[in-house]
């Protein structure tokens, strides 16, 4: 909930009273005008710095915002962590995210792009899934676990 303060009406009113008794005095007559504009001039660079002070003094304190599940057009894009595989092949190991999982566990498994799947051949079966680069490339991301 936004604090707002308003305290200028009061500092400006407090310059008055200040200032009004100083401007009504009479004091000799010919420094009068000169007395009287130099006031006028302390008041005013008085009130215009209380405006500038008030204005840098008038932060909102904001409260937080609750959280809201993400849209689907972005979670769409948020590949379950769980389906990341560290597969040993032949070529060395390699990261890549576990079709079988991903049929699973991603709705929209289907929609993937085909140019990113990959077989594997490792010591012992074949893996089939998709290059993490290439997923990124395409705008995906593994969700955080």
């Amino acid at each position: 909930m936004p604090t707002s303060r308003r305290p200028a009406p009061l500092k400006i009113l407090t310059c008055l009273s200040l200032c009004l008794p100083l401007l009504l005095t009479n004091p000799a007559p010919a420094a009068s005008d000169d007395m009287t504009r130099a006031l006028a001039a302390l008041f005013g660079i008085a009130l215009i710095g209380t405006m500038i002070n008030d204005r840098q003094n008038n932060q909102t304190d904001y409260a937080a915002v609750p959280t809201r599940p993400l849209p689907k057009r972005v979670q769409r894009k948020q590949l379950p962590s769980q389906c990341l595989r560290q597969v040993d092949g032949f070529g060395g190991q390699t990261r890549m995210l576990s079709g079988r999982c991903l049929d699973r566990h991603y709705a929209f498994a289907r929609n993937l792009p085909a140019r990113c799947s990959l077989r594997i051949q490792g010591f012992d079966r074949v893996q089939r899934g998709y290059s993490l680069p290439c997923l990124r490339q395409h705008g995906y991301k593994v969700a955080r676990s």
